[in-house]
């Protein structure tokens, strides 16, 4: 079964497009004890799917250039990071993360290292460097980023920003079926990867680890960090993963695609319903300690306005609950 374009074999590329240097790293890390250019290497890639015979020619694959290649934005000019520092009275500052895709997260690392605002610790024997946002996060959440994009579509690259307000990561794509984006969205989604072999490659390199969209980590700021969770998006063709950079931004950032005629306490309200959607008018009024008329009200309004709907049960249903409407945020 064919998941990505890039499986098949590109006829614009030839082996020695591909790094000996990076060729070797994986070996070493795969504990697979092959020569390259030798008989057992061609098998193996071949099976990988990284290397093709073409006319009795070996060429690699688009997966095997994208992950290999010394520069495969030669032929794939949308598989690159473009990174922009966004902060006010420094202007801006944009970059563009090329190389294998393997080489990217280390290249994007240095990168935002340097423009995330750092502090020394001196309350330790050993002086250590503090960041205002946690690096791991970003790593993981950028590594996720690159495995998981779709690499199909022209002229989508990965976007990066940091600006005073938040960390915002760009990938190309929908989330794969059969997920759905309200499993992105909470954080709740499984263990698949639209690029399987993409992703081999990179636990294989320690790189990531096989367990879905680096959740877990991401999970920990509220907890670990005092940081609140990223909000989740889908701009079309793009899934945006928005980390603020303190609370006071979520809250703005969360309220400010809803309309005017919410008021702060309403904006809550739909805030909960979203997050444990699907609810009951009774689950409502439950939970906010308000009577059952006056959540019934509420509801109703939402409705009126379109940031609700039923589940399409009988009204009378013990089923009958509500869930929100997907809003998109501003480009």
């Amino acid at each position: 079964m064919i998941l990505s374009l890039k499986e098949k074999v590109e006829i614009r590329a030839e082996l020695n497009d591909l790094s000996i240097e990076d060729l070797n790293w994986f070996l070493a890390s795969a504990n697979i004890e092959v020569e390259i250019n030798t008989p057992a290497y061609y098998k193996v890639f071949a099976q990988l799917g990284f290397i093709e015979s073409k006319d009795n020619v070996w060429k690699p694959t688009g997966l095997g250039l994208l992950l290999f290649g010394n520069r495969p934005q030669l032929i794939y000019q949308n598989a690159l990071i473009r990174a922009t520092f966004k902060t006010k009275g420094r202007g801006e500052e944009i970059i563009t993360i090329e190389g294998a895709i393997t080489r990217q997260a280390d290249k994007i690392q240095k990168w935002y290292e340097s423009h995330i605002f750092s502090q020394i610790d001196r309350s330790h024997v050993e002086r250590e460097v503090k960041f205002d946002f946690p690096l791991e996060v970003l790593r993981e959440a950028i590594i996720n980023a690159i495995v998981h994009r779709d690499y199909d579509i022209e002229g989508a690259p990965i976007y990066f920003e940091i600006n005073d307000d938040a960390i915002i990561i760009k990938s190309p794509g929908e989330p794969v079926a059969p997920l759905k984006f309200e499993q992105i969205r909470s954080f709740s989604a499984p263990s698949l990867s639209r690029n399987p072999k993409i992703m081999y490659v990179f636990d294989q390199l320690k790189l990531v680890e096989q367990r879905g969209f680096g959740f877990l980590t991401i999970k920990e700021l509220p907890d670990k960090y005092e940081l609140p969770l990223p909000i989740v998006t889908y701009d079309a063709p793009y899934m945006v993963m928005t980390f603020p950079r303190s609370q006071e931004v979520a809250v703005e950032l969360k309220d400010k695609d809803l309309p005017p005629v919410l008021n702060a306490a309403e904006k809550v309200g739909f805030r909960w319903i979203q997050e444990n959607e699907p609810i009951s008018t009774r689950d409502y009024s439950s939970h906010f300690n308000v009577g059952y008329k006056t959540a019934q009200r509420f509801i109703t309004k939402l409705k009126t306005i379109g940031l609700v709907i039923d589940n399409g049960e009988s009204i009378n249903s013990p089923n009958y609950k509500y869930k929100t409407i997907k809003i998109h945020h501003d480009k």
